[in-house]
Order: structure tokens, then C-alpha cells, then sequence
């Protein structure tokens, strides 16, 4: 099957956007960032309402006000930097090669890619994981890597949920085989240096038993 499409950047930012939520580390890292902002809030209302300075009150009033922003708000800021900084890099004239014609073929054991003037073959059992959202496919190669395929390139999301469903049997099927054909060939291996062992063996035993005639030759 054959799939001609351009990304733009909102699919960039759409693949970014999703790895991001799918990001088990992350997430983690956002979660104890707010745990940690509501505890020292805590304590430092506390303390505050134990202070007899005037001074030190308004002070601690403006440290509670900060860390309650940035207890509610700092994955929303997290967010608001990251794509700051992706449309930065989807802007820069040297990465012009993203949104270029791809054309993307996928045949019974690989797929095929092409940018431009470049093009890559990815084997299905190399396909690190697949990912569906409501803006496209995600084709993993490995774990931070994606390759995108666009609800554009499809007519309607129910065409891109089904093929979605078709690679994944593909990929688990070549992933399957792949494990099996490993297997078949260590054993082959262990076969051949069978052979090669009794070979060597075969080819030692002559030598044994002229050395075996020799001896009682001399001995006579």
C-alpha cells in the first residue's frame, strides 16, 4: 500500500506533544515537581501564620502566591516552553527537509520511505512500536523515534484505524518469525559444529592408529 502526503508543523508538534504524554519519566518528573511545590507551600504557610514581623508576612504571602502558581501551573508551563522551543526548530530553514513530499510504501516484510531525493527500507520486526492518536500513526524505530503517518494521508479516521490494525498483525507476525528463524539458525549452527567436531574426529583417528603401528613396530 502507498501513501504520498507533506507534514506540516502541526504534525511535528502534534508527535512531540504525544510522546510527551506517553512519557512515563516525565510525567513522574512533572507529578513529584507539583508534590514537592504543594509541601514547601505548606510550610511556608505555616510559618507564616506563626510570624509576628509585618514584613515577613507580605514576603511569605508573595512565596505562597508563586509556588501555588507554580503548583497548579507548571506542566502548563512545561508545555507552553516545549512548544516554544519545537516551533523554534520546525522554523529553521536548515530542518526544511521535514516538509518535504514523502512517499511511504509498505509491502509484505518491509516498509519503505522516501524524503525527497533520500529513502530508507525498515524491516517489520525492526519496527520498535506502533502508536495510534486521533492525528496519526506513529511508527516507532526505537524508543524516542517516530516516523509519522498522517490522518491526511487517509480518507477518514475509520481507513486509519483499520490499516493500523493490518500493521500491527504485520509487525507481530514478522517479530514472530524473526524470534523463530534466530532460533532455527542457532540451531543449524550447533548442527554444523556437530559435524565439524565428528569431521575433526574422523580425521585425528588414522593419525592415532599409524601411530598406534608404528609403536609396535618398533617394538618388534
Amino acid at each position: 500500500m502507498e501513501f504520498r502526503f507533506k507534514l506540516d508543523k502541526d504534525d511535528i508538534l502534534a508527535l512531540n506533544f504525544y510522546h510527551l504524554e506517553k512519557d512515563a519519566k516525565l510525567q513522574k518528573s512533572l507529578k513529584t515537581q507539583r508534590v514537592f511545590s504543594v509541601v514547601l507551600l505548606v510550610v511556608m504557610l505555616a510559618v507564616s501564620l506563626f510570624s509576628k514581623n509585618v514584613k515577613s508576612i507580605y514576603n511569605y504571602i508573595a512565596i505562597i502566591l508563586f509556588l501555588g502558581f507554580w503548583a497548579l501551573g507548571y506542566k502548563k508551563f512545561f508545555y507552553w516552553m516545549t512548544k516554544r522551543r519545537m516551533t523554534k526548530f520546525v522554523n529553521d530553514p536548515k530542518n526544511s527537509v521535514l516538509f518535504e513530499d514523502r512517499i511511504m510504501i509498505f509491502g509484505e516484510d518491509s516498509m519503505k520511505e522516501s524524503i525527497g531525493e533520500n529513502s530508507v527500507e525498515i524491516m517489520y520486526h525492526e519496527i520498535y512500536k506502533l502508536e495510534l492518536s486521533e492525528d496519526a500513526i506513529y511508527i516507532y524505530v526505537s524508543e524516542k523515534n517516530s516516523d509519522i503517518l498522517p490522518l491526511k494521508a487517509f480518507n477518514s479516521q475509520t481507513e486509519m484505524n483499520e490499516f493500523k490494525s493490518k500493521l500491527d498483525e504485520m509487525v507481530a507476525f514478522a517479530k514472530e518469525n524473526y524470534v523463530a528463524e534466530e532460533v532455527v539458525d542457532e540451531e543449524v549452527e550447533e548442527v554444523i559444529d556437530d559435524i565439524e567436531n565428528d569431521i575433526e574426529d574422523i580425521v585425528e583417528t588414522p593419525e592415532l592408529i599409524s601411530e598406534d603401528i608404528q609403536e609396535s613396530e618398533d617394538e618388534i
